[in-house]
């Protein structure tokens, strides 16, 4: 039985859902701290709480709060999961519900039990070809990814999940044998579906049901380009009973969210021509190509934030058009097609493109240009400066090189400060990454060309 503590309906105001929206992070963070700072607390004392998306946007959000206040002390940043758990204990502190809900790896141990006895469902047919030759590590190995599976759903389709748990069946193949199972997996009474969980919180924030003391007074959400549609449900349905701040980047300040990707355009034009509208009739707007082909995502976000009602404050601010990358900024701030006169300068460096052998040589192309820029612009600082990589642990053997590189000028002024965020604890840690390579020499081939300890996993054969 769940027990959720109860209230009568508040008494002390309204609580509201705010969002701040702006084309440039430092507008966006100065906002942050004039609403950290606005408004008393109940007590001097009380934690804030920060949603983040990483630990890089902790270190700058810390930064930024400490420039602009004094001080950076007492706020709890958190991640969006980390925070519906909060949401889970703070809605039902005697964890009587959190109890009966299983953990991916219990969950596939779960499964696992459920399809030893495959054969004889004849909704998990298309299983049984996979499962027939016996083997326990093959089904195990299924049973992991199903969890994992089954996991995603309760976050990003926890619709879908209710109307299984309702009975109702899909046509599609293969999602009849997962509502199948899933039925199954609720019947044993060892799964609670999270979805149906949330979806009772959720009713309970807005019937304000739930205890305002046991939640945080405020929340504060930064930084983040995009959430699934359960959390955004999680955080509106709370401005009911405290306040919620979201801060995010938004490129345009034009409505955008019907911008059609080069994809989605050609579908619609290949529809067009299928009913034979003629050209003049389709009244397709014309829009930034960078916007619509690499907006997509934050197009959607923005058009499930506007769903939410939030009251918003615009914070756009105009970029200085004397530069290529200035030019491009206002375009995609106004949602203009591309300007056909970008001013281009032998002085402008707003945009360069490098062409380096390896990793290791653009780390030091990097470190002259920094150098380079720091000298040209006196108001410039390390902590000004965001160095993005599409994934950070390719460069991650190169790291004692760029200590090298960035370090070379140690004492005579020249040296960077900097820090390598969002890496995992293996490619972080010497100690870590031993003990991982330890473990793995159980599958290993001890191979004499690999340098790293021979990692690289085999199939062991008895």
């Amino acid at each position: 039985m769940r027990v959720a503590v109860l209230a009568k309906p508040y008494m002390d105001g309204m609580k509201h859902f705010y969002l701040f929206t702006s084309n440039r992070m430092e507008e966006l963070s100065a906002a942050f701290c004039r609403e950290l700072l606005a408004g008393p607390f109940s007590s001097p004392l009380r934690q804030e709480t920060a949603v983040i998306q990483s630990g890089g946007m902790m270190r700058w959000v810390s930064m930024e709060i400490a420039r602009n206040t004094g001080v950076c002390a007492n706020i709890r940043f958190v991640f969006p999961n980390r925070f519906l758990q909060d949401v889970l204990h703070w809605a039902f502190p005697d964890n009587s519900c959190r109890e009966r809900i299983l953990g991916v790896e219990a969950m596939a141990w779960a499964i696992m039990s459920i399809l030893e006895r495959a054969d004889s469902e004849p909704e998990l047919e298309p299983l049984l070809f996979y499962l027939k030759d016996g083997d326990s590590r093959k089904r195990y190995q299924l049973a992991v990814r199903i969890a994992d599976t089954f996991d995603q759903y309760m976050v990003f389709r926890p619709d879908m999940i209710l109307k299984w748990e309702k009975g109702d069946l899909p046509s599609d193949k293969v999602e009849r044998w997962q509502a199948h199972l899933w039925r199954l997996l609720d019947k044993t009474g060892l799964a609670w579906s999270r979805a149906a969980l949330w979806r009772e919180i959720i009713s309970l924030a807005e019937e304000e049901s739930l205890a305002p003391d046991l939640f945080p007074e405020r929340v504060f959400v930064f930084g983040i380009s995009s959430l699934p549609k359960l959390h955004m449900q999680v955080l509106k349905a709370l401005s009911s009973i405290i306040d919620i701040y979201l801060f995010a980047v938004n490129p345009c300040r034009e409505y955008w969210g019907d911008i059609l990707s080069p994809f989605e355009l050609g579908k619609a034009e290949a529809r067009f021509d299928s009913l034979g509208v003629g050209t003049d009739d389709r009244h397709i707007e014309e829009h930034n190509p960078l916007l619509a082909s690499m907006g997509i995502t934050a197009r959607d976000f923005f058009d499930m934030i506007n769903e939410l009602d939030p009251q918003e404050k615009e914070l756009f601010r105009d970029v200085d058009s004397s530069t290529m990358l200035g030019c491009i900024q206002n375009d995609i701030l106004h949602n203009l097609p591309a300007s056909e006169k970008v001013p281009v300068s032998h002085n402008d460096s707003s945009i360069m493109i490098f062409a380096c052998h390896d990793p290791m040589r653009e780390v030091e192309v990097l470190h002259d240009n920094l150098l380079d820029m720091f000298e040209n612009s006196p108001g410039l600082a390390p902590e000004d400066v965001l160095v993005m990589a599409p994934d950070i642990e390719d460069y991650a053997p190169y790291a004692p090189y760029i200590s090298a590189v960035f370090e070379a000028g140690h004492g005579d002024g020249t040296s960077i400060p900097f820090t390598i965020t969002d890496r995992s604890p293996r490619s972080a840690s010497q100690v870590v990454k031993g003990f991982m390579t330890m473990l793995s020499l159980f599958r290993s081939r001890f191979e004499l060309s690999r340098k790293d300890g021979g990692t690289r996993t085999a199939d062991r054969r008895a």
